[in-house]
């Protein structure tokens, strides 16, 4: 048999192996951040179809939260279309660093396109985590099973944020919704291998306040741009 594609029963136990995992940090940290997300669309005067729709389409909490912000500041589309992509951004290099990692002599256009729909900042760090350990043929069952897990998981917390927004104080629905940038920060210090994710860590790091000072509403953007260009070039001269 082709090792490349594992018999059903083997398919089944990668499935199973990624839904364990987004059942762990992952689907808690999303949780956590989707309840505060819901939330806040409630006090924002969003309908429950529209936060729901939101939530479904989208699955990128960073995303999410500049869409609402812009409509809620009564911003035209196009200047909130502009920003969500700007905010998407981030997502390009993520799904293109995960693809080598689900490659496969047979692909089909649907499944790719599922696939890069659950790529989100939980899901390719445990992608990058525990995909290089395992056959090829197993790879996409576990991520599905990753990705499944983790938007179940979004959905329904963001069910249950709307449904208390008015029972949360807006401090502790701001604490939820940072709580998927600190696992980010985390896990980043906790995968990083080479002296290039220690220099763009640093680089990083030391820039958001700077970024935030010069060029406010864009610092993120500016902080990725700078510092992750500034540590590649320090890693080459190294």
């Amino acid at each position: 048999m082709d090792g490349t594609q594992p018999p059903d029963q083997h398919r089944a136990a990668a499935f199973r192996a990624g839904m364990r995992v987004g059942l762990s940090v992952p689907a808690a940290v999303l949780f956590a951040t989707a309840i505060g997300f819901g939330a806040m669309a409630r006090d924002g005067g969003f309908t429950f179809g529209h936060t729901m729709f939101v939530t479904v389409t989208m699955f990128a909490m960073p995303n999410q939260v500049m869409l609402l912000d812009q409509l809620a500041r009564n911003e035209t589309l196009l200047i909130a279309v502009i920003a969500v992509a700007l905010t998407a951004m981030r997502l390009l290099p993520m799904t293109v660093t995960l693809a080598p990692l689900l490659d496969r002599p047979r692909r089909h256009l649907l499944q790719d396109l599922a696939l890069s729909h659950f790529v989100s900042i939980s899901t390719w760090l445990e992608g990058h985590r525990h995909l290089p350990g395992k056959p090829e043929g197993e790879r996409v069952p576990f991520f599905l099973g990753l990705g499944l897990t983790v938007v179940t998981a979004m959905i329904v917390a963001t069910m249950i944020g709307y449904t208390m927004a008015g029972s949360l104080p807006p401090l502790i629905t701001l604490a939820l919704l940072f709580t998927t940038p600190v696992y980010f920060f985390l896990s980043l210090l906790a995968t990083a291998r080479t002296r290039l994710d220690a220099y763009a860590i640093g680089a990083g790091t030391g820039l958001v306040p700077v970024m935030h000072y010069l060029m406010p509403g864009y610092d993120l953007l500016a902080t990725g741009i700078v510092g992750g260009t500034a540590a590649f070039l320090l890693a080459r001269a190294r």
